[in-house]
C-alpha cells in the first residue's frame, strides 16, 4: 500500500472455514525481485544535437532534430520510423529519455541477418505515458540473431512525440538470483539459482553452499529468536560479487507473547501488544497470522498502544495503525506519512480461503498459486487481479 494518506482494509473472518477478505499480501514467495545487475556495457547511442542521427520516417509521421531533441509529428494511428544500418549481437535493453502527448503503447520491432523482415515476433511492446512529460524507459530486447534495423512505433494516435536519447546498452546481471524466500514458522527455505556458466561458491546467511553453472538450490536456514513476530534480514554472499539481501517476516505459533483480545463469539483476533501483528483464533484454535501489520522499507516500525477499548489505536513514527472486530469483520485503518505496505495475510490450514475485494495488486498472485497448488488453502475468490486476465 504506496499511501501517504488513510486507508482502510477488510478482513472478512467467516466461520467455519476461514474465509479471509484482504487488502494485503498474502505470505509466501515473499519479496521476489528481478535479477540484481553488476553492471551495463554502452553497447550504442544516438543523440539528435546535430539531426536525426541517421533515423528516417517511413509511415504516417515526419522527424525533425531541433535543441537536441528528435521531434516526432504522428500523422494517423500507426506512425514508425527506422534507425541507419545496424551489425550487433544481443541480448540488449533499449533505454529511451521521452516525451508524448499521443496514446497507445509504444513498440520496438527489429530485423536480423537470419531475418531481414519486421514481424510481430520479433518485436517489443512497452507502456508509454502521455502526459507531455519527459519518461525514462527501459525495454529488453533478444534479437535471435546479429541485429541490423531497429523501427520504433511511438504510439497508436495523432500527436506530438519528443525523443531526447535512444540508447542500446548490455547488462550483465548478478549470477546468483533469489528466486523465493518462504518461512515456515522459523524455517526459512532460500530458492536460489545459478544464471551463470561457471560454479558459484558463497554464504547464504552464513551457511556455505557451492551452485554449479545452471543449478538451482534451496537452502535451508533456521530464523533464531523468541518473538512471535519478527522481521528478518537474509544475505546471500559471495567474494567479489555484491550480496544479495531480502527481508521475510517470520510469525512463530508456538512463541509466547503479550496479547490484546479482540473477540466476537468464537472468533478471537490476539493483537501483540508492540503492534508487530495479530493471531486469528477460531473457537480457541489458530487459524492465521496478519503480520506483520505494517513495513516501511523491510523495516516493521516501532508501534506504541496508544488507545485500548473496542478498538486498539497504534502510533510510531510517522504512522497509525486502528484495528477493530465488528462481528466477522477486522477492520485495519493505516496511516502513513511516508510510503508504506501491509498488512500481511498469513491463513493456516487446508482449509483457509482467500477471498480480495480490494486491489489486485496488494496479493501475491504467484505465492497465492504455490498456495493453492500445495494445498496450503483450499481455494481463493478473486474480484480483481494485478493484472487484467488474458481471455481467449
Amino acid at each position: 500500500m504506496n499511501r501517504t494518506t488513510l486507508a482502510v482494509l477488510s478482513l472478512l473472518l467467516l466461520a467455519p472455514a476461514v474465509a479471509l477478505c484482504t487488502g494485503g499480501n498474502t505470505a509466501g514467495a515473499i519479496d521476489p525481485r528481478p535479477s540484481t545487475l553488476l553492471r551495463t556495457e554502452p553497447v550504442q547511442a544516438w543523440t539528435f544535437h546535430d539531426g536525426a542521427a541517421g533515423w528516417t520516417a517511413l509511415n504516417q509521421c515526419t522527424l525533425a532534430a531541433t535543441g537536441g531533441v528528435l521531434r516526432i509529428q504522428s500523422s494517423d494511428d500507426d506512425p514508425y520510423f527506422v534507425s541507419p544500418p545496424l551489425h550487433l549481437d544481443g541480448p540488449f535493453t533499449m533505454r529511451l529519455r521521452m516525451k508524448s502527448a499521443t496514446g497507445g503503447a509504444g513498440q520496438i520491432f527489429w530485423t536480423t541477418v537470419q531475418a531481414p523482415q519486421t514481424d510481430p515476433d520479433r518485436c517489443e511492446s512497452f507502456k508509454l505515458v502521455h502526459d507531455g512529460r519527459w519518461h525514462d524507459y527501459a525495454v529488453p530486447m533478444n534479437p535471435d540473431g546479429t541485429l541490423t534495423c531497429l523501427r520504433l512505433d511511438p504510439g497508436t494516435a495523432p500527436g506530438p512525440i519528443e525523443l531526447e536519447k535512444i540508447e542500446l546498452v548490455r547488462e550483465i546481471p548478478h549470477p546468483l538470483e533469489i528466486l523465493s524466500l518462504r518461512a515456515d514458522g522459523r524455517r526459512i527455505a532460500l530458492a536460489l539459482t545459478n544464471r551463470s556458466a561457471q560454479a558459484v561458491a558463497g554464504t547464504a546467511d552464513g551457511k556455505p553452499f557451492t551452485l554449479a553453472g545452471g543449478a538451482a538450490a534451496t537452502v535451508e536456514l533456521t530464523a533464531a529468536g523468541t518473538a512471535p513476530f519478527e522481521a528478518r534480514e537474509v544475505a546471500v554472499a559471495s567474494e567479489g560479487l555484491p550480496a544479495l539481501r531480502r527481508t521475510i517476516f517470520v510469525a512463530d505459533a508456538a512463541a509466547p507473547g503479550d496479547w490484546i483480545a479482540l473477540t466476537s463469539g468464537d472468533l478471537a483476533v490476539r493483537v501483540a501488544r508492540d503492534g508487530s501483528g495479530a493471531r486469528v483464533e477460531l473457537g480457541g484454535q489458530l487459524a492465521g497470522f496478519v503480520a506483520p501489520l505494517v513495513w516501511r522499507a523491510g523495516v516493521v516500525p516501532k508501534l506504541k498502544l496508544v488507545e485500548q477499548g473496542e478498538a486498539l489505536r497504534f502510533e510510531g513514527d510517522g504512522v497509525g495503525i486502528t484495528l477493530a472486530l465488528r462481528g466477522d469483520e477486522l477492520s485495519v485503518a493505516i496511516r502513513s506519512e511516508t510510503p508504506c505496505e501491509g498488512p500481511v495475510l498469513r491463513a493456516l490450514g487446508p482449509e483457509g480461503v482467500l477471498v480480495n475485494i480490494a486491489r489486485g495488486a496488494l496479493v501475491d498472485e504467484e505465492a497465492l498459486i504455490a498456495a493453492l497448488e500445495s494445498g496450503g488453502i483450499a481455494g481463493a475468490g478473486l474480484d480483481v487481479f494485478a493484472r487484467e486476465p488474458a481471455l481467449d
